[in-house]
């Protein structure tokens, strides 16, 4: 994670769960992409998609984002594109 900073474009592969009809849980792999907003040691938090005048909107700022733990990452956090 040390190479990872705020506002770095990633691609993160996590494991997610499904209930269908009641059945037992089943784990699957999803890709995801994002900008970075934030981390800690729970895990990640990436968007990707970002409102530019939400000031003027009064609404937020993220459209749509997500929070990844750390636990359900599957291999490496990949930067796709620096904020440097």
């Amino acid at each position: 994670m040390e190479d990872i900073q705020r506002g770095d474009l990633v691609e993160i592969v996590w494991k997610d769960h499904f209930r269908y009809k009641g059945r037992r849980p089943k784990e699957y792999k999803v890709k995801s992409w994002g900008m970075v907003e934030d981390f800690n040691q729970d895990g990640i938090g990436i968007v990707q998609n970002l409102v530019p005048d939400h000031e003027k909107l009064k609404t937020s700022r993220v459209a749509d984002g997500q929070f990844i733990l750390f636990n359900a990452i599957v291999g490496k956090i990949k930067i796709l594109a620096a904020n440097r």
